[in-house]
């Protein structure tokens, strides 16, 4: 055995062969080098029968001996068990920097550096491949792991179209096949194929993921077989009766002829994106505002007279922009309004889905995973196979958790029959509808019936014999969706092995009577690829070849952005960058420069203190600070309401939804159509930064807020403090009450504000006394002590103030 310094030996240039000849090739790289120096160092070891012997051969070295062990490869080598963690580790997702990082925490002494990270990870994933083409290995995953999965090629067996589903789909789709949606995404792959993801969404309002088609093109033959292949994975007798899209005319066409009995709707989100790009720039800012909120109200018409009365509303009052009224009704309104406004869509069974956000924000997800988007097919296939594993679990703790757990919200005799077998989603939606009860009642207005026809679930009218005689609803009122929370297996499983035979004897009679032998060859082949998929002959799409030689400055990050997997700006965010206007820098920071020394513990003073009345400072017990992007009232809402700040555009929804059900109450309370005009469109916003014009404002806000979360709200700024209290619902116990309050500070921005216990509360808002239903009459009782210290120390003054605070 010898042994010899790592320098040791010259380079050896590659060559290939000329006329028999080798010849020493000049590869064309940037920066090249060797560690190569012909040290003379060598040992020899021999074994004898007393042991080891080593002979020095040449004891001395022709260079200075290392500083640093780092970056020497023998030194830094991996051992058997580390070499174990970084496969494990890298089949986990984990990042090659993060797995060296544990390396260096498990063994202080460790020299390895990053590419011997990389090198371990190449070799696994060589040796796991083991001879077999891309496509081969990814067939053979997909076999393994129990996908289904289906292929389609070209001439040259190129891969076209690739269409795989998880193996846990096919129990959700027979559980929950009635609405699915479908959305394309782009900039996953080398190949730049467009990746269609289909998902559904579970009685515990969780979304799953049905299939991912790879596409060559988007045409509707390409469409219509990965539907077709959907289609066949599903039981006949449970197809979708909902399939919900954005305006892709391929898709659509698809969706007609392979599931002809399906109702086709179109996101209501992207549909409002367009009108924004197209019909923008044709108003002044005021203009737009009365334009959009308009549209809106065109869209969520209860029923088709008031469509027809709001239409004729929005084309008198915008008949001097003929061309915008031309495109909404030219463009949406007449070949689509049965897909998309309210009078329509309300008879329709979609349980809420009406966009398409679950298929994006199951994008949004993949995305993260992939992190460039230079990715081939086999790599896509190992990350979403690990996301199709949390996937499967989150919605079995979804199902346990309506199984088990009972909120107590629920523990009333109204829902005696239906806890523990219907979802707690459905559950709370029958809740919202028993506040209505009185609503309805006082009001005398005819029940739409919209949650019984769109969701399954009885509605306000199908509830008010049961509350008021304090009698439970039956089982029989819940949609069977809202009663699943279980996957289901699939039936009659000893019928498919007769139809398999009876194919088999279909096929063997076709191949024994075809007499052309290429037919015959044919057959044999793609029986081959059933049996085993490692053999199949396509190849991957062709990748067009990157130009060799240095790329400029600008070529660098044109190839970084082509290696994002961000999207593209939409034609709609164009136009809104084309309309922002600078922001203005406020003249009081809120927050220290870098550089200053922190300010001692025992010095600290609670930020934007002095921006409250003085004598309610004492009760103040800390303000928490929100991300100032136009959102942050809604910011400070999430974070009492959902537990995270990040959680404001689910606030932003639930204020719309709030608003909508109840637009008729709402406008009374805040003075007019037109106002609760403004309010819908201030809440119809989904983006960060929110221009001013989507800022929260108060005090119209507050009644929403309470209504919606059924607390109680506590506004307090230098100008206003209100108190906020449920419009339409029973009081709660006080202590059950959620109590929240947010501050209006820096005369644009909002923060959350922790209050001491016992503290004294603002009055109540002159309207919740003037429009509250007599069923929350006495929601203002327990607070009548704190509302009282509050005058007392404060008075009325700064209380009373209807000033409208925004942001």
């Amino acid at each position: 055995m010898r042994f010899s310094c790592e320098r040791s030996g010259k380079y050896r240039p590659f060559v290939k062969k000329v006329d028999g000849k080798e010849v020493a090739v000049k590869k064309r790289v940037r920066s090249t080098g060797t560690k190569k120096c012909e040290c003379p160092f060598e040992l020899k070891a021999v074994k004898g029968n007393d042991g080891w012997t080593v002979f020095v051969h040449n004891g001395t070295h022709n260079h200075p001996p290392a500083v640093y062990l780092e970056g020497h490869s023998y030194a830094g080598r991996l051992s058997a068990e580390q070499t174990s963690t970084v496969v494990d580790l890298s089949v986990a997702l984990v990042k090659p920097k993060e797995i060296l990082t544990h390396l260096k925490v498990q063994d202080p002494e460790n020299v390895t550096y990053i590419k011997t990270v990389y090198n371990v990870r190449h070799k696994y994933r060589v040796i796991k491949k083991a001879g077999k083409s891309q496509m081969q290995h990814l067939l053979d995953r997909l076999e393994k792991y129990q996908y289904v999965h289906w292929t389609r090629g070209n001439e040259n067996e190129n891969v076209t179209e690739l269409f795989w589903s998880p193996p846990s789909a096919g129990e959700m789709l027979r559980a929950f096949p009635r609405v699915l949606m479908m959305d394309c995404t782009y900039k996953t792959n080398k190949y730049k194929f467009p990746l269609l993801q289909i998902v559904g969404v579970t009685s515990t309002e969780m979304t799953f993921c049905a299939a991912f088609a790879f596409m060559e093109c988007e045409k509707t033959e390409n469409y219509t077989w990965v539907l077709e292949k959907l289609k066949g994975m599903m039981d006949p007798n449970a197809l979708p009766s909902v399939i919900v899209t954005d305006r892709e005319l391929a898709l659509m066409n698809a969706i007609t002829n392979v599931f002809p009995h399906a109702t086709n709707l179109l996101c209501r989100w992207h549909i409002g994106k367009n009108v924004l790009a197209k019909c923008r720039k044709m108003f002044d800012d005021k203009m737009w505002e009365e334009f959009i909120c308009s549209w809106g109200l065109v869209v969520i018409s209860a029923s088709v007279a008031q469509y027809e009365e709001r239409l004729c509303v929005l084309k008198r009052d915008f008949e001097m922009v003929p061309a915008a009224l031309e495109y909404v009704e030219k463009n949406w309104l007449v070949p689509y309004k049965e897909r998309f406004v309210g009078a329509w869509t309300d008879k329709v069974m979609h349980f809420g889905n009406l966009t398409s956000n679950r298929a994006e924000s199951s994008h949004s997800k993949l995305k993260n995973h992939l992190e460039n988007s230079q990715c081939n097919f086999d790599t896509i296939w190992e990350k979403i196979h690990r996301l199709m594993l949390l996937q499967v679990t989150a919605v079995k703790v979804s199902f346990e958790k309506s199984l088990n757990s009972v909120q107590h919200d629920f523990r009333t005799t109204l829902f005696d029959r239906l806890r523990g077998v219907v979802s707690s989603n459905a559950m709370t939606l029958v809740l919202a509808a028993s506040h209505q009860v009185e609503w309805f009642v006082e009001s005398k207005r005819q029940c739409e019936c919209s949650l019984r026809h769109t969701h399954g679930l009885p509605c306000a009218h199908e509830i008010g014999p049961y509350k008021m005689g304090n009698i439970p609803l039956p089982i029989e009122l819940i949609h069977e969706h809202w009663k699943r929370l279980s996957l289901l297996a699939p039936q009659n499983e000893g019928s498919m092995e007769e139809t398999l035979l009876a194919h088999f004897d279909c096929f063997y009679n076709k191949f024994m009577n075809e007499e052309n032998y290429d037919v015959k060859v044919n057959y044999v082949k793609k029986m081959q690829e059933l049996a085993h998929p490692k053999s199949s002959s396509l190849l991957e799409p062709k990748v067009n070849a990157q130009p060799r030689g240095r790329k400029s400055t600008k070529e660098k990050n044109a190839a970084k952005e082509k290696n994002s997997t961000h999207r593209d700006p939409s034609e709609f965010e164009h136009v809104l960058a084309s309309l922002q206007t600078p922001k203005p820098v406020k003249e009081i920071p809120r927050r220290n420069p870098k550089g200053k020394a922190k300010v001692p513990a025992q010095l600290f003073i609670c930020p934007f203190i002095n921006q409250f009345p003085e004598a309610i400072r004492p009760y103040i017990e800390s303000v928490q600070d929100v991300d100032d992007d136009g959102n942050c009232g809604f910011r400070a809402v999430s974070g009492f309401i959902k537990g995270n700040v990040h959680e404001w555009l689910m606030v932003r929804s639930d204020l719309l939804k709030e608003l909508e059900t109840h637009l008729h109450l709402y406008e009374q309370v805040v003075g007019g159509t037109q106002r609760a005009r403004e309010l819908l469109h201030i809440l119809s916003w989904y983006e960060s930064p929110a221009p001013q014009e989507h800022w929260m404002t108060m005090p119209d806000m507050g009644h929403i807020i309470a209504s919606a979360y059924n607390c109680v709200l506590v506004h307090l700024s230098n100008v206003q403090c209100l108190t906020f209290l449920p419009l339409q619902s029973k009081p709660l116990p006080s202590m059950k009450r959620k109590v929240i309050a947010i501050g209006f500070v820096d005369g644009g921005h909002f923060v959350q504000v922790f209050l001491k216990k016992g503290s004294p509360m603002p009055p109540i808002a002159c309207n919740w006394k003037r429009h509250r239903l007599s069923i929350a009459k006495n929601w203002d009782a327990a607070h009548v002590a704190a509302i009282q210290k509050f005058n007392e120390i404060i008075g009325v003054d700064v209380a009373t103030k209807e000033v409208i605070d925004v942001k």
